[in-house]
């Protein structure tokens, strides 16, 4: 399957919106929540398993600082976003 980043840039042509969001997510993770997303991220269900727990709080947080994307680009970026952000 191809990353929902690369097909984001190719169809709204937006690195610099993705960049900061995935700026906005490593600035607001604390330690705590990078060690406990690092123990579960690997996980090949995480993505399931976090939709409504950190997916939500990646959501709410890049919408709060400006990222308006609609809810299916939300939904299909923020596990990317995320994983970028910690570093995988």
């Amino acid at each position: 399957m191809p990353n929902p980043i690369d097909l984001h840039q190719y169809f709204y042509g937006e690195p610099p919106k993705l960049d900061k969001a995935i700026e906005i997510i490593r600035k607001e993770l604390s330690p705590a929540m990078i060690d406990q997303i690092l123990k579960g991220i690997d996980d090949p269900d995480y993505e399931g398993k976090q939709h409504f727990g950190v997916g939500l709080w990646v959501r709410n947080t890049l919408r709060e600082n400006g990222i308006d994307w609609n809810d299916i680009a939300m939904d299909s970026l923020w596990y990317e976003i995320l994983r970028r952000a910690v570093g995988k």
